[in-house]
């Protein structure tokens, strides 16, 4: 594996920047260049990029957007000038079309002609345009580009018909973009059902029923053979004789790695197109790497955003400097059709030996985990999102799923019990929220503290949600714009610990310590607890005990390599040994506040019991709360909940030893 030393050259006592050239000016171009601005990689390399659209880098996942008519004012990822200002030239309206790697030089189709040291190729996928009679036909419209989209959103006027080739991703999402139009609208797809990429048979009919409601008939396992014209648009031929007149048809059947400028440099390319590269991304050109659609990595060509991101975060990485290996995420696509909830990552149709299906059904509502040797790696859910943002950290995080969940699954449609599962705010630091760009909650929750308190804001500081869009929703809920799916019962149970926290508080506080015996001629009664060495020991290090296990239960939160349970049942085990420590507290001192360093101490704890009821009662209401007072509110109890922990262990030291020596 070569490692690309990208460090200023040196040339008559100035550092001259190493020439990159970028071939392609898709979304895996657009995020290595943030990263390489980011990580100041940038600062070392003089940049050009080659994009045969007239547009700079856009949103490709949410063209259909446009057409729909709910496309925001801009496309594009960063207006011309965010490229002047870091260096980067941008060549639009340019194809390359050679590649000298000898002279390691490209040559466009204007001809411009450039030296390049290193070289990416990024020139993702083109549309599939299938063999059929007719297809050049200027009624065809292809489904892939932004000026496709605008030329389709030009063409399907109120009333007219519209015929959709293909039934994936894609071909659903146009489809219900231009129904939204007025148009009427039919889809054909070659294979035996919808999604044949993502789900498997029982889904797609469950699917198939949810489409045909929306007004969107259906032409399953038929192939388009013949587009005849017509006096008005053309005549869409079937393979079982069907004829479908059509003012427009769109081409949404699938698309190809472009590979075409590599094949014809002579680069490695893999069986079923795309550049072969490694885990660190070079091309068997040592000076020319791929990344995105175009790449074959391990015999796999992947169409989802979460590989290509990565790709992009690996090479900027690797353009720094550092010995970083790619290494595939999950993969995660939603439909984005507003009344069809369809989600699935991660390999959701693995049949090779040694995996397992389970499914639920019920209702409007499908769905389908893939466990390979007791792990689960692939999901799809149709109808109801639930708890779909839980599955995808389980399935990005390979978890290992027990025979009781599956059970319950398998009963249930969920691993979790009804009001178990965490809500986003219960996660852990590293959760994944979003699979395509690997936002982790603790991203979300920097953002948030730096003042982005709207889900639009979040996504822009994050780049969460810039993928399939499946994670959405979770943002939405961490804004506090959408309430939790499942409400925690592991912060319910929070809850009461932190009111019976209160309780045992105040209580302490009206009636005061608990009294002792006035003469030595009374019974004494629990005078012994206080009175009695042996019992004050007993007390003391239970106490102590009791405060050590609650700090062990925060490592969950702190240490992330700590990972064994929920993180919600974490929280509650420390919430409860701290009502234990009160009482604790109560026995060894009945709650008696002492002098000096002592009083010091009793205040500390006492404050730490209080501001840690507190958190836990703004953590389980922060979701009602306006977004911002909730999330302050949040952070400003637990830092100081942890703040005012830190003078115990000294105090306590201190008490220790005056007990003993003095």
């Amino acid at each position: 594996m070569k490692r690309w030393n990208l460090a200023k050259r040196e040339a008559v006592g100035e550092a001259i920047p190493l020439r990159l050239a970028i071939v392609g000016g898709g979304m895996a171009t657009q995020r290595l260049l943030e990263r390489v601005v980011e990580n100041g990689a940038a600062k070392n390399l003089e940049i050009t990029v080659f994009s045969e659209e007239n547009h700079p880098p856009y949103d490709r996942v949410h063209l259909g957007s446009v057409i729909g008519g709910s496309a925001p004012a801009s496309l594009s990822f960063r207006p011309f000038d965010w490229y002047r200002d870091n260096g980067i030239s941008l060549e639009l309206k340019q194809t390359v079309v050679e590649i000298d790697r000898n002279q390691q030089i490209v040559c466009t189709d204007r001809g411009t002609v450039i030296r390049y040291e290193r070289l990416v190729l990024a020139t993702g996928s083109s549309a599939i345009l299938p063999k059929i009679d007719g297809i050049q036909n200027p009624n065809v419209a292809l489904y892939r580009s932004r000026d496709d989209v605008e030329r389709i959103a030009h063409a399907a006027g109120p009333r007219e018909r519209v015929v959709v080739v293909g039934g994936g991703l894609l071909g659903l999402e146009v489809a219900d973009a231009v129904r939204r139009r007025d148009c009427s609208v039919h889809v054909v797809e070659m294979a035996p059902r919808l999604l044949p990429r993502q789900l498997d048979s029982d889904g797609a009919d469950l699917l198939a029923s949810q489409v045909q409601a929306l007004g969107l008939p259906l032409h399953l396992n038929r192939r388009v053979v013949r587009l005849a014209d017509a006096p008005r648009g053309v005549i869409v031929e079937l393979d079982d004789g069907s004829r479908l007149p059509a003012d427009l048809v769109i081409v949404a059947s699938g698309v190809r790695p472009r590979d075409d400028v590599a094949r014809a440099a002579d680069l490695r390319c893999g069986r079923r197109g795309g550049v072969i590269v490694d885990a660190a991304l070079n091309t068997s050109d040592p000076h020319i790497s791929a990344i995105g659609e175009c790449a074959t990595f391990e015999d796999a060509v992947s169409g989802f955003v979460a590989p290509c991101y990565a790709m992009a975060e690996t090479l900027a990485s690797r353009l720094r400097g550092d010995d970083t290996s790619y290494t595939p995420p999950a993969a995660s696509a939603s439909l984005k059709v507003p009344e069809l909830a369809v989600n699935a990552v991660g390999d959701s149709l693995a049949e090779h030996p040694g995996t397992r299906t389970l499914t639920w059904v019920k209702g409007a509502s499908y769905r389908r985990l893939v466990l390979d040797q007791g792990r689960i790696i692939g999901a799809v859910a149709v109808g109801e999102r639930g708890d779909f943002g839980l599955l995808q950290e389980a399935v990005a995080r390979a978890s290992r799923i027990r025979t009781w969940q599956e059970k319950r699954f398998v009963d249930t449609g969920s691993l979790w019990r009804r009001g178990t599962a965490t809500s986003i705010e219960e996660w852990s630091d590293e959760a994944i929220v979003c699979t395509c760009t690997g936002v982790t909650c603790g991203a979300l929750r920097i953002a948030r503290g730096a003042g982005a308190r709207s889900s639009p804001a979040i996504c822009e500081r994050t780049g969460a949600g810039s993928g399939c869009g499946s994670c959405l929703p979770l943002v939405e809920e961490f804004a506090g714009e959408r309430a939790a799916a499942v409400r925690s019962r592991s912060g319910q149970g929070a809850l009461v610990m932190a009111v019976l926290s209160f309780l045992l508080l105040g209580a302490a506080a009206l009636f005061g310590p608990i009294p002792m015996s006035s003469s030595v001629q009374q019974t004494p009664q629990l005078d012994v607890l206080w009175r009695d060495a042996d019992w004050k020991q007993i007390s003391g290090y239970s106490l102590l005990g009791l405060c050590v296990l609650s700090l062990a239960f925060s490592i969950r939160k702190r240490l992330p390599a700590v990972r064994f349970g929920s993180f919600g049942n974490w929280r509650f085990a420390h919430t409860l040994v701290g009502v234990a420590t009160i009482v604790g507290a109560g026995v060894h001192t009945g709650m008696r506040l002492g002098s000096n360093l002592n009083f010091a101490l009793m205040v500390s704890f006492l404050g730490v019991v209080l501001l840690g009821a507190l958190t836990a009662v703004v953590i389980n209401l922060e979701g009602r709360l306006p977004a911002p007072y909730g999330s302050l509110l949040r952070r400003l109890w637990s830092t100081a909940h942890v703040a005012l922990f830190w003078p115990m262990p000294v105090l306590v030291t201190f008490h220790v030893l005056s007990v003993y020596f003095y």
